[in-house]
């Protein structure tokens, strides 16, 4: 006796028949059920959840130990096509329906079970700060930035890594021209972070610091720095599951050293405001201990500009300057209106969250300036630079 196809699990009853006899026998009918059983299929299951939150489809279904029936199976999630093999990979966050069946019966479907893919809760984030953007590189007193990484999201603790987008600068001008980048507390490792007794490092050569792999959301980590020329740090946080996420913080520095006379004596380079008519300012060396008396009244660091105007101390010059960038966010380009009364041309360099160079601009100084169309969907800091006046404006493309 054998089971029709499309037969389904249960009870049959048998029907009584006729049969031809000799004389010489008697029938009795027994009324009886025909059963059709499940068979008795078992398997384990586990998963692999996604590992990083809207990153996408590596989660995991891994059915194994299958025991029972004919000893050859097949499986399906969500009763989509059965398939021999019991992983299941490219799986989104969702729940699913696991079965298996006998190969040699397929009629008889087993499920196993309802399992659920997760993801976590939250990206991985990163956010920079600086506690000083502007730096003048020979004034000991202004000279030094501290760069602080706080991470967040995802699942901690995290290893926070910090380079920036171009070499330190070595044995400019003389054998203490060099830019410091001094690692905080919980470094792990550092590499082009000491400069080289002489010469320079080459141009791909970027410092990088990596921290353990202790990095908490409240503790964070820091590095300090001294730097001589522009350029913007980024950090990547990466949580323990391997997830992602950066910043980007810009830092404007100056040399401001000069050397007077024979001695060797390295002094602070400052724009004097002479209050003459003919020469209102004229560029002078003076001693470190004497430049807050000048700047208290009104010079400035560095070389003097053509209209003797002073810088503030987040590198914006007092003449008005302001930037205006609309809309923001912005799904297809950003313009930007620069109010200014200065007649020179406006420039304006875009960075993405690495560092990286992706855009630069110039124009004339009372044209709307539009970009950003062709920029693939991020987080940008567009510097804006115009004769002395600078200001960093950061844009989100949508």
């Amino acid at each position: 006796m054998s089971r029709a196809a499309g037969e389904s699990i249960g009870n049959y009853a048998i029907g009584q028949g006729s049969l031809a006899l000799n004389p010489n026998y008697d029938l009795d009918y027994v009324g009886a059920d025909f059963e059709i059983v499940e068979l008795p299929l078992t398997a384990t299951v586990t998963k692999k959840d996604v590992t990083c939150n809207g990153e996408g489809n590596n989660g995991e279904i891994n059915i194994s130990n299958p025991s029972g029936g004919s000893g050859s199976y097949q499986y399906r999630l969500n009763s989509n096509s059965w398939q021999s093999s019991g992983n299941f990979v490219g799986l989104l966050p969702n729940a699913y329906t696991v079965e298996m069946r006998d190969t040699a019966h397929p009629g008889f479907i087993k499920f196993i079970c309802t399992i659920t893919i997760l993801q976590p809760t939250s990206s991985v984030t990163a956010s920079c700060t600086t506690s000083n953007n502007t730096l003048y590189f020979g004034y000991t007193g202004d000279q030094t930035s501290t760069i602080t990484v706080k991470p967040g999201g995802g699942e901690g603790p995290y290893t926070v890594s910090l380079t920036m987008n171009r070499p330190l600068m070595a044995n400019v001008t003389t054998n203490t021209g060099d830019e410091l980048w001094a690692c905080g507390a919980n470094t792990h490792s550092s590499s082009n972070n000491v400069c080289p007794a002489t010469g320079s490092f080459q141009p791909t050569q970027y410092p990088v610091s990596v921290s353990t792999n202790t990095i908490t959301a409240s503790g964070g980590y820091s590095l300090n720095v001294t730097l001589m020329a522009d350029t913007v740090i980024t950090a990547t946080v990466t949580d323990k599951n391997g997830c992602t996420g950066t910043c980007s913080i810009p830092i404007f520095a100056e040399d401001v050293r000069c050397f007077n006379g024979n001695s060797g004596n390295t002094k602070v380079q400052l724009c004097h405001k002479t209050g003459s008519g003919k020469n209102p300012c004229t560029t002078i060396c003076v001693d470190s201990n004497a430049v807050a008396e000048h700047l208290a009244h009104g010079d400035f660091f560095g070389k003097c500009t053509s209209n003797c105007i002073s810088p503030d101390g987040d590198g914006k010059s007092v003449m008005p300057f302001n930037i205006i960038a609309y809309p923001n966010p912005s799904n297809n380009e950003f313009t930007f209106e620069v109010e200014s009364s200065s007649a020179e041309k406006i420039t304006i360099t875009v960075f993405d969250i690495a560092g990286r160079i992706v855009k630069q601009i110039e124009k004339e100084h009372d044209a709307l300036i539009q970009f950003g169309d062709e920029l693939p969907r991020g987080v940008y800091l567009s510097v804006v630079e115009q004769g002395s006046n600078r200001k960093t404006v950061r844009v989100i493309k949508e």
